[in-house]
């Protein structure tokens, strides 16, 4: 289980937690139980995503398809709330 493995790490930090948990999960071929609020890298590590608000379940499924086509409105208000920036 990790607990906001890589909130309040630098960048370079994160990437090295990132490609830890990579090397384990194909090594060792174990899953992880990612607890996260940074949806750029659940939605780059993660198979399946469980969005929760005020401790229930309000959406849970494939992360492409909780990411590209959300259900639940608290799904859709978080992915609205992330900034992006376009060059």
């Amino acid at each position: 289980i990790c607990d906001e493995a890589t909130s309040a790490l630098d960048v370079s930090a994160q990437a090295q937690i990132v490609d830890l948990l990579v090397e384990l999960n194909k090594k060792l071929e174990m899953s992880i139980i990612l607890i996260s609020h940074d949806l750029a890298l659940v939605s780059s590590l993660c198979d399946r995503t469980c969005v929760l608000y005020q401790g229930n379940v309000v959406e849970l499924g494939n992360t492409r398809q909780v990411i590209d086509k959300p259900k639940a409105s608290y799904t859709k208000k978080l992915l609205e709330s992330v900034l992006t920036v376009d060059l």
